[in-house]
């Protein structure tokens, strides 16, 4: 529990939050408000839509309420009928082109992030792969490569080299099926608790 920061409460602020995962679920705005607060000693609803107001966070997942931007489109001459609209809205979003804003009521704003979030931390590319390795490693731990690339969407190669990238900070532990990877400060922990599992596998043999 201690790695999704629900174990001990602590104040932390909504983009502490968001830091320590990289990314978090948030198709659902209520869900996605909740999973920040709970993270946070006295963290309100309130707070946590301020955050997003001042662009200290922004959803780069479009959900299906974005009557002006698709508007948009069709006007640019681009047909937006049926999911169609939709999909091109979430290739921007993934592109980095565009994310979602401040809320009016129950509807949000489709903005572009050169306008909304300027100041943007710009990695080479392999610095970025380790960066997002690390944030995963950390909120999940323990975890296998697979899974990161299964979660972030990269090619197995991709996350051999962003475990490269991330020597003195995680560390690999083998286990009997496939290796995981942790935290260096979480290693020897995990290595005692691999020890009793062989142990009390070894007493069943």
């Amino acid at each position: 529990m201690s790695s999704m920061l629900l174990d001990v409460p602590a104040e932390r602020s909504p983009q502490t939050v968001a830091r320590w995962f990289g990314a978090m679920q948030s198709q659902d705005v209520a869900s996605g408000h909740w999973s920040l607060g709970s993270r946070g000693t006295g963290l309100t609803q309130a707070d946590v839509i301020d955050a997003f107001e001042r662009a200290e966070l922004v959803r780069a997942m479009p959900v299906l309420t974005r009557s002006e931007a698709l508007a948009c489109i069709s006007d640019a001459g681009v047909d937006a009928s049926g999911q169609r609209g939709y999909h091109l809205l979430l290739h921007a979003a993934q592109r980095g082109v565009a994310c979602i804003g401040p809320q009016r009521g129950t509807d949000q704003k489709f903005v572009a992030v050169a306008d909304w979030a300027p100041s943007q931390v710009k990695m080479p590319r392999d610095e970025a792969l380790a960066e997002l390795l690390l944030r995963y490693v950390r909120s999940h731990r323990p975890v296998s490569l697979r899974d990161f690339a299964g979660w972030s969407g990269l090619t197995l190669t991709d996350a051999k080299r962003a475990a490269v990238g991330n020597d003195g900070r995680l560390a690999p532990l083998s286990f009997a099926v496939e290796e995981m990877w942790a935290t260096v400060e979480i290693e020897p922990l995990a290595r005692i608790t691999k020890a009793a599992h062989t142990k009390v596998d070894a007493s069943f043999a």
